[in-house]
Protein backbone atom coordinates (compact mmCIF):
# COMPACT_ATOMS: atom_id res chain seq x y z
CA UNK A 1 0.00 0.00 0.00
CA UNK A 2 1.29 3.45 -0.89
CA UNK A 3 1.72 6.15 1.68
CA UNK A 4 -0.07 9.47 1.08
CA UNK A 5 3.16 11.11 -0.07
CA UNK A 6 3.91 8.26 -2.49
CA UNK A 7 0.38 8.49 -3.85
CA UNK A 8 0.68 12.26 -4.16
CA UNK A 9 4.05 11.88 -5.88
CA UNK A 10 2.56 9.36 -8.32
CA UNK A 11 -0.33 11.70 -9.11
CA UNK A 12 2.08 14.58 -9.57
CA UNK A 13 4.24 12.59 -12.00
CA UNK A 14 1.13 11.40 -13.85
CA UNK A 15 -0.15 14.96 -14.08
CA UNK A 16 3.18 16.11 -15.52
CA UNK A 17 3.17 13.33 -18.11
CA UNK A 18 -0.39 13.99 -19.25
CA UNK A 19 -0.59 17.77 -19.10
CA UNK A 20 2.99 19.02 -19.49
CA UNK A 21 3.83 18.61 -23.18
CA UNK A 22 7.23 20.25 -22.70
CA UNK A 23 8.69 17.39 -20.66
CA UNK A 24 10.23 14.34 -22.40
CA UNK A 25 7.62 12.06 -20.81
CA UNK A 26 4.83 14.45 -21.80
CA UNK A 27 6.05 14.57 -25.38
CA UNK A 28 6.27 10.77 -25.48
CA UNK A 29 2.74 10.50 -24.10
CA UNK A 30 1.42 12.91 -26.74
CA UNK A 31 3.21 11.10 -29.56
CA UNK A 32 1.95 7.71 -28.34
CA UNK A 33 -1.59 9.07 -28.17
CA UNK A 34 -1.38 10.49 -31.69
CA UNK A 35 -0.04 7.17 -32.99
CA UNK A 36 -2.94 5.35 -31.31
CA UNK A 37 -5.44 7.76 -32.85
CA UNK A 38 -3.96 7.31 -36.32
CA UNK A 39 -3.81 3.52 -35.99
CA UNK A 40 -7.40 3.49 -34.76
CA UNK A 41 -8.47 5.41 -37.85
CA UNK A 42 -6.57 2.97 -40.08
CA UNK A 43 -8.28 0.02 -38.38
CA UNK A 44 -11.70 1.56 -38.91
CA UNK A 45 -10.88 2.27 -42.55
CA UNK A 46 -9.69 -1.29 -43.09
CA UNK A 47 -12.80 -2.67 -41.44
CA UNK A 48 -14.96 -0.74 -43.89
CA UNK A 49 -13.51 -2.76 -46.79
CA UNK A 50 -15.56 -5.96 -46.95
CA UNK A 51 -12.82 -8.23 -48.34
CA UNK A 52 -10.40 -7.14 -45.62
CA UNK A 53 -13.05 -7.42 -42.92
CA UNK A 54 -13.85 -10.97 -44.04
CA UNK A 55 -10.23 -12.11 -43.89
CA UNK A 56 -9.09 -10.25 -40.74
CA UNK A 57 -12.34 -9.35 -39.01
CA UNK A 58 -11.50 -10.79 -35.60
CA UNK A 59 -8.13 -9.02 -35.51
CA UNK A 60 -9.69 -5.70 -36.46
CA UNK A 61 -12.42 -6.02 -33.83
CA UNK A 62 -9.81 -6.91 -31.20
CA UNK A 63 -7.76 -3.86 -32.19
CA UNK A 64 -10.86 -1.66 -31.98
CA UNK A 65 -11.50 -2.88 -28.43
CA UNK A 66 -7.84 -2.34 -27.53
CA UNK A 67 -7.93 1.25 -28.78
CA UNK A 68 -11.23 1.82 -26.97
CA UNK A 69 -9.62 0.60 -23.74
CA UNK A 70 -6.56 2.82 -24.29
CA UNK A 71 -8.70 5.90 -24.97
CA UNK A 72 -10.92 5.13 -21.97
CA UNK A 73 -7.90 4.85 -19.67
CA UNK A 74 -6.47 8.06 -21.08
CA UNK A 75 -9.79 9.82 -20.54
CA UNK A 76 -10.07 8.57 -16.96
CA UNK A 77 -6.52 9.61 -16.19
CA UNK A 78 -7.10 13.03 -17.69
CA UNK A 79 -10.55 13.81 -16.32
CA UNK A 80 -11.09 11.20 -13.62
CA UNK A 81 -9.72 13.22 -10.77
Amino acid sequence: MQSPTESSSFRSRLYNIIFEAETPAGKSFDVALIVCILLSIVVIMLESVESIRMSTGRVLITLEWLFTAIFTIEYLLEYGW
